[in-house]
């Protein structure tokens, strides 16, 4: 994605994520609501990889937002919150969206 970049560019990007612990697959968690079975899998990163990507890549998080969409600590896992909360870093969250620049 960054080889795509213009110097100074941006990208957008949506993903599942918690803060602490990155999973191989939330679909395969115990409580996960739906998933289960997919020919694919489903990731949720966290701060670790999230900052040796950007490190890798030479770039920068302009911004970043944390929403919550579930009860539980991963994406898909406890009762869906309808509608999702922003929230900030400290509070249950499962997915993120960031803005990132390439140095």
């Amino acid at each position: 994605m960054f080889s795509l970049l213009k110097h100074n560019g941006y990208l957008i990007l949506t993903f599942p994520y918690n803060e602490n612990s990155y999973v191989r697959n939330v679909y395969e968690l115990p409580g996960s609501s739906y998933g289960k079975g997919a020919p694919y899998v489903t990731q949720s990163y966290s701060r670790s990889e999230l900052d040796r990507w950007i490190k890798e890549n030479h770039a920068t998080i302009v911004d970043q937002e944390y929403w919550q969409f579930w009860e539980g600590d991963h994406w898909t896992v406890g009762e869906q919150l309808i509608p999702p909360k922003s929230v900030t870093a400290e509070d249950k969250h499962q997915l993120t969206c960031i803005l990132i620049q390439r140095g």
